[in-house]
């Protein structure tokens, strides 16, 4: 006789939930234990070899660790293909290195000049049109970033100037300074990785990644983990986020999301609205607060 199986709402949501029990750093000592999981989330290269891993439904990861199932038909051979992994990192790093005190760079403004000459001729129009473009534009990015930051960093800090993003980051970093280990609060979300905080706008091109911010007891100031000290960030590492709940939430929308998938796109067919709608309705029955930005 034929046996036939079919899986559980209650196995589903336990493996759809797995990964939130791993965003965490991997312990310094000891085992570290990678479990299957079923995941929503997009590209990350394998730790292990460090090939870059197409979407998968299921993936083996825990603690920022992700195996790729090469490496996993190949088990056996696992500390030895981690071991040729890292020497590949070292070279690269020091070849790196070799490069300070050695590069002599282009001003950024001849970069801007010759972007400038370059969309002047793909385009058949004159440089100073190009330029006025672009002034425009500037000013459309500023009315966005304005609209986007709290008014409590507009009104302390110029974030539309250079100077300003410097004075915000080093208030984040003298705020780090006081924050204690033992009594911080730590949570987890989404954010940029060159621009945690979003103070650039789209004047950078960058990678959205998980991104651990904490604050002290009694503050209003979150600080992202790279403007800690090492040892406080090290204190911090491993220790449970205060928005587990809210992420939970979060990942059963994702999980409820319809989309299509063509090779390496992913086409959601429910609007941002109604996701976005459906996230803040389970939130609001847990009585938990969203994140500003769900990573829609």
């Amino acid at each position: 006789m034929t046996r036939t199986t079919y899986i559980s709402d209650e196995y589903a949501n336990e493996m759809n939930m797995a990964g939130i029990r791993y965003q965490q750093p991997p312990p310094i000592s000891g085992p570290i234990k990678i479990d299957l999981i079923w995941c929503t989330y997009l590209h990350r290269p394998c730790s292990v070899c460090g090939a870059e891993i197409e979407k998968k439904s299921v993936v083996a990861e825990s603690h920022w660790v992700r195996v790729c199932e090469n490496c996993l038909l190949y088990g056996d051979q696992i500390d030895e293909i981690l071991a040729r992994h890292a020497s590949r990192i070292e070279e690269k790093a020091k070849a790196i290195r070799a490069m300070i005190g050695r590069l002599q760079v282009p001003t950024y403004k001849a970069w801007r000049e010759e972007q400038d000459r370059h969309d002047a001729y793909h385009q058949g129009i004159p440089v100073e049109e190009v330029r006025e473009k672009r002034q425009r534009a500037r000013e459309e990015h500023d009315k966005r970033l304005r609209e986007s930051l709290p008014r409590e960093w507009l009104d302390k800090y110029d974030l539309l100037t250079d100077q300003g993003r410097k004075d915000f980051l080093a208030s984040r970093k003298e705020a780090g300074l006081k924050i204690d280990p033992a009594t911080a609060e730590v949570i987890m979300t989404w954010a940029g990785m060159m621009d945690p905080y979003g103070i650039w706008g789209d004047d950078i091109e960058d990678n959205i990644d998980r991104a651990w911010f904490a604050c002290a007891p009694g503050s209003d100031i979150w600080v992202e983990f790279h403007d800690l000290p090492e040892e406080t960030r090290k204190a911090l590492e491993g220790k449970p986020v205060a928005n587990a709940d809210e992420l939970k939430a979060l990942f059963e929308t994702l999980e409820n999301c319809e989309a299509v998938v063509e090779g390496d796109t992913v086409t959601f067919l429910n609007t941002e609205e109604e996701l976005r709608d459906d996230y803040e309705r389970r939130l609001r029955e847990k009585g938990i607060k969203p994140l500003k930005d769900p990573p829609f």
